[in-house]
């Protein structure tokens, strides 16, 4: 990794990277930060708000580095598309398929075995409940549903973030359609500006101009200065993956930073020096995982199918759990329903997005490959 000439290049060339494992420990981490939250409450004491002062949890984290491969990957993805047709199909087949059953097993499996009285539920539960969920990405709250426990009438808590991941994938086809991506330093003057934003709003408790009300479309415009940094870290990470350095100095530099800031001011290093420390975590040669995804992409399925598990152990065992027994009872049950998510919802839906792209035209010389036989265009959650 000392290697003066060594780049993020290589991130974006053959099977040589760690996306997968990557994104399967981001999602797992996920499952711990609600473990605390679910089973003790919102203010319970989860170990990286603690090690933080509550700057960031787990959950926090973990969306944050999401974000930030989606947005490396979604560029490539672009650029790798010869029409915006075939780039929003690759999008739509890889968040809609999986998340239209989860929605579904959330609304007619999960609820009823979670509300106070199931045949109540599902007499007054319409189409329309199901499509309105569908179209906003998102799964509207059910009162009567978990009633007494920590989070009473959510089905599922991560589902939330899936809206701006989508609108992200709107905003990286806006940049490629106004040719910005061809144009390295104005999608670098888009980062700065966001994560200027993002800072004052951390350090000053909030943006004035912006509101935490749920608009139909855009969601709560204060979570847009989070998201937006991460995001566009990167987008940028991508257009300059030929030019930033990949050195063990600047690793050392990067970790001791992000370690100074670890009590006060992790919204200045995160973005900039996590974010490095992320892509040198997935371009690492010293301990590789290229072929940790040759069965699948259990990322997504872990991440949308954890929190009702959850939810529902807790309310049929809470007096005997805590939140690492939560946690480890969860992970053996969710993955199960992850892999069958990607083998019979989410891998055929990719496949017949490839099929159809390969009898239009031959292979662009654009499209390589990532772990697991997945086009960078078509894997991950992001």
């Amino acid at each position: 990794m000392s290697t003066p000439d060594l780049t993020f290049e290589r991130l974006s060339e053959g099977r040589s990277n760690n996306f997968d494992i990557l994104r399967l420990a981001l999602a797992v981490l996920v499952v711990l930060n609600h473990s605390y939250g679910l089973l003790l409450g919102p203010s319970a004491p989860e170990p990286m708000v603690v090690l933080t002062r509550g700057q960031v949890g787990f959950g926090d984290l973990a969306v944050d580095f999401f974000f930030v491969i989606s947005g490396f990957l979604i560029t490539a993805s672009w650029i790798n598309s010869r029409s915006l047709p075939r780039f929003l199909s690759k999008r739509i087949a890889r968040i809609y398929p999986g998340i239209a059953v989860a929605i579904l097993f959330c609304l007619i499996v999960v609820a009823p075995l979670g509300a106070n009285h199931p045949a109540e539920y599902l007499h007054g539960l319409s189409p329309m409940t199901y499509l309105r969920s569908l179209a906003e990405l998102s799964i509207p709250g059910q009162s009567e549903v978990f009633s007494n426990q920590a989070y009473p009438g959510i089905l599922n808590l991560p589902l939330w973030t899936i809206r701006y991941e989508f609108l992200c994938y709107l905003m990286v086809a806006g940049f490629g359609l106004a040719g910005f991506l061809r144009k390295p330093f104005i999608i670098l003057l888009f980062f700065l500006a966001a994560l200027t934003a993002y800072s004052w709003q951390s350090l000053a408790g909030g943006l004035p101009m912006l509101d935490w009300r749920i608009y139909p479309i855009l969601g709560r415009m204060q979570a847009w200065p989070r998201f937006l940094t991460f995001y566009i870290a990167g987008m940028v990470c991508y257009l300059y993956r030929g030019g930033i350095p990949l050195r063990r100095s600047y690793l050392w530099i990067s970790a001791a930073a992000v370690a100074l800031s670890i009590r006060t001011g992790l919204a200045l290093t995160l973005p900039v020096l996590g974010t490095y420390l992320l892509m040198c975590a997935a371009s690492n040669q010293a301990i590789r995982f290229p072929s940790f995804g040759k069965r699948g992409d259990f990322s997504y399925g872990m991440y949308i199918y954890a929190c009702p598990v959850q939810q529902l152990l807790i309310r049929y065992f809470q007096p005997h759990l805590t939140p690492l027994t939560l946690f480890l009872f969860s992970l053996i049950i969710t993955l199960p329903l992850a892999a069958a998510s990607w083998r019979f919802i989410e891998s055929p839906c990719l496949r017949l997005i490839q099929t159809r792209r390969k009898q239009e035209r031959a292979p662009s010389f654009g499209d390589f490959r990532l772990p697991g036989g997945a086009s960078c265009a078509e894997s991950g959650k992001g």
